[in-house]
């Protein structure tokens, strides 16, 4: 669920600042570093939990058809409970993506998940984690490391009257890891099928409307060998509508990202220590809605600002599903020069996450980021 929305913003810190407008490079190498901050309100069991994430990205395109993608970073996470605190710091795994457009309208894609980074947690690290892992609280990182893995996809567009519509589809196999220190347990993750149409026309000369679905299934997570985990299909459909006011330019967009229902399946261990069945149980449906508008703005001939709001709001059936957050921040970009751009944002955060006894408590949040980019054409 985080991932995918993640996905209705941009990619990760440097990764977001490498498609920023701005002159395009035909190699760019961005480097920067990027706060995540929550504090919670006293019942919700964390007191606080940070991520500080220092990511290097680079980007290289092969003549007109082609671009290559290399993506990694460093993550430190601390949360704060029971008057403790846990840590865990490490780099995270790097991810290597390439793409080439086939025939006009047609690219290709293969991305590889490289195991750079800590898939196996110890007990306080594994904290760490969980807590990161929230998907209302949207931090960046959380797992850093998910093992060995590779995706395939096809995305092909044309022209529909005054619409263009694309289609694409991917296929992600995910590798095995031991997520446990004080086990021998090897874990793999299911792979991802993944489907999306889209459809974008303009209205006039200052309007655009974007119309998007997105549908993911899954197989079964395993655990040395053994059905773990039947993810619910994921689902989401998405609206942007961008135009211009005055001299600023703007989007609103609107999200409904729909988790169906998983089963889990645990094995039932006799008294002798041996396994006599399974037993199968189900998780929740999960539905989250997204809601943002962001733009850019002139202040002076050369600087501009970007603000943004944006609204999330998480209903589940499992105790601790549901919450809201409200985002508010900018960020102001900044050419030094011709081969140099710096992206400077801050966002400030406030919303309710629900306890294990149902009961909504406040969250306050802050984020900030800089992002350097050397570009050369």
């Amino acid at each position: 669920m985080k991932r995918l929305l993640l996905s209705l913003a941009l990619l990760p810190a440097v990764a977001g600042a490498a498609a920023a407008q701005g002159p395009a490079f035909r190699s760019s190498v961005a480097a920067g570093t990027h706060l995540q901050s929550f504090r919670f309100a006293e019942g919700i069991g964390a007191r606080s939990a940070e991520l500080v994430l220092t990511p290097i990205a680079y980007q290289q395109r092969l003549g007109s058809n082609g671009l290559v993608e290399l993506y990694g970073a460093f993550a430190r996470g601390t949360v704060q409970m029971d008057g403790e605190t846990f840590t865990m710091a490490n780099l995270t795994d790097t991810w290597l993506r390439t793409s080439w457009v086939a025939t006009p309208g047609t690219t290709i894609t293969l991305g590889v998940n490289l195991p750079t980074g800590k898939p196996t947690h110890d007990n306080r690290e594994a904290v760490v984690a969980t807590v990161l892992a929230t998907d209302l609280l949207g931090f960046r990182e959380a797992s850093w490391g998910t093992g060995l893995g590779a995706t395939l996809g096809v995305s092909s567009a044309r022209e529909i009257g005054p619409w263009t519509a694309s289609l694409g589809a991917s296929y992600r196999r995910s590798g095995e890891f031991n997520p446990r220190a004080d086990t021998l347990l090897h874990y793999r993750p299911g792979n991802e099928t993944r489907g999306r149409a889209a459809f974008q026309r303009k209205i006039g000369d200052d309007r655009g409307l974007s119309l998007g679905l997105m549908v993911l299934t899954y197989t079964e997570d395993r655990l040395d060998g053994r059905n773990l985990f039947q993810a619910g299909t994921r689902a989401m459909a998405d609206v942007s509508y961008s135009f211009r006011r005055g001299r600023g330019e703007w989007t609103v967009t609107v999200a409904d990202i729909w988790r169906d229902k998983g089963d889990v399946t645990l094995p039932i261990v006799s008294q002798a220590s041996t396994v006599t069945g399974d037993t199968t149980f189900q998780t929740g449906a999960q539905n989250l809605v997204f809601a943002a508008i962001g733009g850019s703005t002139p202040l002076t001939s050369r600087l501009v600002i970007r603000p943004g709001l944006d609204f999330r709001v998480q209903r589940g059936e499992d105790v601790g599903g549901q919450g809201w957050v409200l985002g508010l921040g900018a960020d102001v970009p900044l050419y030094a020069g011709g081969a140099v751009e710096v992206f400077p944002s801050a966002r400030v955060l406030r919303g309710e996450l629900q306890n294990r006894e149902k009961e909504m408590k406040g969250i306050w949040g802050l984020e900030t980021s800089l992002v350097v980019r050397w570009g050369r054409r």
